[in-house]
């Protein structure tokens, strides 16, 4: 049914994190196995936190999507952009509507 992993930080520059989210769709969508979207969410009541969500058709094909260079190299960028460690979550889609 799907797999979704969240990324919780604390950044001041959100405008980055942005930047690097639009910049991996467009040059991995397609490429990096079981990808499918990311979307940020932000915190109405912390401001400076925020939740990443990334989609991806199974949990199989994110962990082939983590053993990748180029998803190394992301995470290593997104940590010089936020204020200490990023919390990964792993989620299996077990409903869905819509």
């Amino acid at each position: 049914m799907g797999f979704v992993q969240t990324i919780a930080i604390r950044t001041s520059g959100i405008d980055a994190v942005e930047d690097l989210l639009d910049d991996w769709h467009t040059n991995q969508a397609g490429v990096a196995p079981g990808y499918r979207h990311s979307r940020v969410l932000a915190d109405r009541d912390d401001s400076g936190r925020y939740m990443i969500i990334v989609d991806f058709e199974s949990a199989e094909l994110a962990a082939e999507n983590n053993d990748r260079p180029e998803t190394a190299a992301w995470a290593e960028a997104l940590s010089t952009m936020i204020e200490g460690d990023a919390e990964f979550v792993q989620y299996d889609v077990v409903h869905h509507t819509g």
